[in-house]
């Protein structure tokens, strides 16, 4: 929506500027405003290359490793439920993921669109698949996301019990209930 209303308003100044007789201010303005943009941009491309460039020393000198070691016992203080697996997961895990979110924030993230719209709609064709496939073992449709509806099914129209035998006549439609639950 922004991208709609920023350049309406920009469309509506212009003109309101020229029939106004401002146009010079107008341009002088948008000069002065991308000298200070370009400055700025400047400003934020040596800091990110100065905290790339100290995250990547951090890394590869072990830093981060001993910087988790130092704050072990602030961790400790902070969350003292924690058990000691769950510390170490902490200390091993957690702080350097934060610091790759950290990145993946400051950095962004490229995304394929293109691809991610193929894939939804690939998976949105196979789910219909998968469900009329559970539809037809069923013997008519049901609400798949409802476990006791999925109960029903099972248990009392398809009356499968503990016995193998019904259990390997209906292994497909269980397969196929599991992968569409998940």
């Amino acid at each position: 929506m922004l991208n709609i209303i920023w350049p309406l308003f920009i469309i509506i100044s212009f003109i309101y500027a020229f029939f106004s007789g401002n146009i010079e201010n107008v341009s002088n303005g948008i000069f002065t405003s991308l000298t200070e943009v370009v400055n700025l941009c400047l400003t934020f491309l040596g800091t990110m290359c100065l905290w790339n460039g100290i995250m990547e020393i951090a890394k590869r000198t072990t830093l981060i490793r001993k910087l988790t070691i130092f704050f072990r016992p602030l961790i400790n203080f902070l969350f003292p439920e924690l058990k000691e697996n769950e510390q170490e997961l902490v200390v091993q895990i957690e702080i350097p993921l934060t610091i790759v979110l950290a990145k993946m924030e400051h950095f962004g993230v490229s995304i394929d669109v293109e691809y991610l719209k193929e894939l939804s709609a690939y998976m949105t064709e196979k789910l219909a698949e998968l469900e009329d496939i559970i539809y037809q073992l069923a013997g008519g449709p049901f609400n798949i996301n409802s476990p006791k509806q999925v109960a029903e099914v099972l248990f009392d129209k398809l009356e499968i019990k503990n016995k193998k035998k019904k259990l390997k006549k209906y292994r497909k439609l269980l397969t196929y209930i599991i992968i569409v639950v998940e």
